[in-house]
């Protein structure tokens, strides 16, 4: 049997999660109006935002462009964010399918009907350049892989809010320390987004 301790990684937790202040954020790719809207009205209900963002050094976002805005929106003023650096991240080009109008994404378990749009693959260089640039690549034509994420992280919408940012840290090591938090080293299905 295989100790799962050899694969756990703890500093990846102590050290990846940060709190970054939401000015500073990039933006490479436009948002998706609808799931802002959800996620807005999500996020104002529960009073909770779960979901870390992910970003490289550059805090540039690679993954949550809709979470970001929806954070905006609320007037967010930290997000918790995991941080890579570019060498560990695969981009990839996605896949959509078009059907009467309807636009989905190969990731996202809908019917592969209509027509199939493949997005040609970016490399690090052309992300960085369209968050300088301001000029955003549309919503999901890319794909960051990464080999570790963070997901189900509860924390309140108004430590977002606060003038001082929320300390993830504590709030890391007391998961670690009373044991809420589960390493899986698999491929993980998340089945309540959006």
């Amino acid at each position: 049997m295989t100790d799962l301790r050899v694969f756990r990684d703890e500093p990846f937790l102590r050290h990846r999660l940060r709190m970054i202040p939401l000015a500073e954020l990039k933006r490479f790719e436009a948002f998706d109006e609808a799931k802002v809207t959800r996620l807005v009205a999500k996020i104002r209900e529960e009073q909770t935002f779960f979901n870390p963002i992910s970003v490289v050094r550059e805090l540039i976002v690679i993954d949550g462009a809709n979470r970001l805005e929806a954070l905006r929106r609320l007037g967010a003023r930290f997000v918790p964010c995991v941080v890579y650096d570019y060498s560990e991240v695969e981009l990839l080009g996605n896949v959509h399918f078009i059907d009467n109008g309807v636009t989905t994404r190969l990731s996202e378990f809908s019917p592969e009907a209509g027509e199939r749009v493949e997005f040609p693959r970016r490399s690090p260089e052309d992300i960085q350049a369209a968050a300088e640039s301001g000029q955003l690549i549309p919503n999901g034509e890319t794909f960051h892989q990464v080999a570790q994420s963070v997901i189900r992280l509860p924390i309140p919408l108004a430590a977002l809010m606060s003038n001082e940012p929320f300390d993830l840290g504590a709030e890391i090591e007391r998961r670690m320390t009373s044991g809420q938090i589960r390493f899986y080293p698999a491929s993980v299905y998340v089945c309540d987004e959006w």
